[in-house]
């Protein structure tokens, strides 16, 4: 079953409101609503709340709007510019984009060897982009 609401919801509790209701519909239909794979893009409301609702649910993202996400938080932080122009810069967002393509054992470990190795002037300018990867 896929659901696409028709407006943008900014508020985890909107994204909970909304998962509450589709439980209620399922149990008024004498169904439950357990989904085993929740699939979206990367909005940061989104994944807590699918967390919080379905914690046995394995939620995943499509690598199209993991990058764009990735793209607008370069923006949003200030380096489309440094993106478009300095060829080490766009080759390690390029490497951070391309980590989810990477057996899952291997990610964590990738992300943290590529900041580590990343060119001193590189990893300053990214460090904002840096502790946004850290954080999920």
């Amino acid at each position: 079953m896929c659901i696409w609401p028709y407006y943008l919801i900014e508020k985890k509790s909107t994204y909970q409101q909304l998962f509450q209701e589709l439980n209620a519909v399922a149990v008024s239909m004498g169904r439950t609503w357990k989904p085993e794979q929740i699939m979206s893009d990367f909005e940061t409301s989104l994944i807590p709340a699918v967390s919080a609702e379905y914690p046995e649910s394995a939620h995943k993202g499509c690598h199209f709007h993991f990058n764009q996400c990735i793209y607008r938080r370069i923006q949003l932080l200030g380096l489309a510019t440094a993106y478009s122009q300095v060829e080490l810069v766009r080759s390690c967002c390029r490497k951070l984009m391309a980590l989810p393509l990477l057996p899952i054992q291997e990610v964590e470990t990738s992300f943290y060897n590529l900041r580590a190795t990343a060119h001193p002037t590189v990893k300053k300018q990214l460090r904002d982009l840096f502790l946004y990867f850290d954080d999920y």
